[in-house]
């Protein structure tokens, strides 16, 4: 049985070798906590996170990498915007393609800080209509709250249009990259977005446990956290030098030494490269299963998505076509709602949710093929209705 890793939307695996090394080198030759002691390995700590957040930067067109604050996931890059961003009162527009990293905030956010929210629909293949997005702005809206790439069909949004619109009419813009970074060139300055929230253990091909947030330079946002930051140690005022004022405790250093060798690995293979490799695959995935009787495929074409496809089979729940696929087959994938529930209201799939399989910069043609066997094979035996794909 050859065994095919296509759950790479949740968390990219494997990475490259270099990312693995560089863990283990850190923790093993150096250990030390930056920006923490005058010795030499908290010097190297220090030296490494610098040239890390510099790195990143670069591959994310950031000119200034002080406004990159590191955190934990997107989830909390998100919960750090939203909740340093928004007062009192303030209408945030946000859309039913968006992950519970940004509804839920949100949600919990109506109650207790008093924000309002509208929520738009997308059509069936997850795509946001601008008119009718900023048809819901009102003089009290501060936030416009959107997806980069819908983590359920892969759909790409307009993110710069929106950027654009919101700037016209002084409304803040906030962009989840999560499904985006590493997979489609960005750069996020040229967007024109205030908030760009990201995770580390995706297609950056970082460990879990590290992600960041963008902040536009002129904008603010009050502290989610304070404590020991490693300067201006004598004042029991937080720090107001970024990043400092929004990185208090230590850092995850091994985990982000293990993203800083993801995002080299990026720069140096080229992110364009790996977006036609992903392109490639998936188109060849979505034709496969076009193929085979019962299966409904969802989303865009693959000009206008990442390297997600979401399919359903009328013959057998997700739950148990997941489970035959990764017991029988080897065929990993992830099967459900997939933490975004409103997405499924517009492509009717709101009681099981859908498969979903996602390539990767090490997906191979093997996995390709496989995969679409698998499917093929199960619907076979469904439809003679023999018992081999039972578990």
């Amino acid at each position: 049985m050859h065994d095919s890793y296509l759950d790479n939307a949740a968390t990219s695996f494997p990475k490259p070798e270099s990312v693995y090394a560089a863990m283990d080198g850190f923790i093993r030759k150096i250990g030390a906590s930056p920006a923490r002691g005058s010795y030499p390995r908290a010097q190297e700590s220090e030296r490494c996170l610098v040239r890390g957040r510099s790195k990143l930067a670069q591959l994310l067109g950031i000119a200034n990498p002080s406004r990159l604050i590191f955190t934990s996931n997107a989830t909390d890059a998100i919960n750090i915007a939203l909740k340093g961003f928004l007062q009192t009162g303030d209408h945030v527009i946000t859309t039913s393609a968006e992950h519970n990293a940004v509804l839920r905030p949100l949600w919990a956010m109506q109650t207790s800080r008093g924000i309002t929210l509208s929520i738009v629909p997308t059509n069936a293949l997850g795509e946001i209509n601008l008119d009718a997005l900023f048809q819901q702005v009102t003089p009290k809206t501060r936030l416009v709250c959107c997806t980069h790439a819908s983590n359920v069909l892969g759909t790409l949004q307009p993110v710069d249009e929106i950027a654009r619109r919101c700037r016209a009419l002084g409304i803040a813009c906030l962009v989840d990259g999560s499904q985006s970074v590493g997979v489609i060139p960005v750069d996020v300055e040229h967007l024109g977005v205030d908030f760009f929230a990201f995770t580390g253990h995706k297609s950056l091909l970082g460990p879990t446990g590290t992600g960041g947030l963008y902040v536009r330079d002129g904008i603010d946002i009050a502290t989610f956290r304070e404590g020991g930051s490693g300067s201006h140690s004598e004042d029991l005022n937080q720090p107001t030098v970024w990043p400092e004022r929004h990185e208090s405790g230590t850092p995850n250093m091994m985990g982000l030494v293990g993203l800083f060798a993801g995002v080299d690995f990026l720069l140096e293979k080229g992110v364009s490269t790996i977006q036609q490799h992903e392109r490639e695959l998936t188109h060849q995935l979505m034709e496969g299963f076009r193929r085979i009787p019962g299966i409904t495929l969802y989303g865009p074409d693959v000009e206008k998505k990442v390297g997600i496809t979401s399919i359903g089979f009328s013959a057998m729940s997700t739950a148990e076509m997941g489970q035959i696929l990764g017991k029988k087959f080897g065929i990993m994938i992830r099967t459900g709602i997939h933490c975004a529930p409103l997405i499924h209201q517009q492509i009717g799939t709101v009681g099981q949710g859908t498969l979903r399989f996602s390539v990767g910069y090490s997906t191979t043609q093997n996995d390709i093929t496989a995969a679409i066997q698998s499917v093929q094979d199960i619907a076979s035996a469904v439809y003679r209705r023999q018992p081999a794909v039972s578990l």
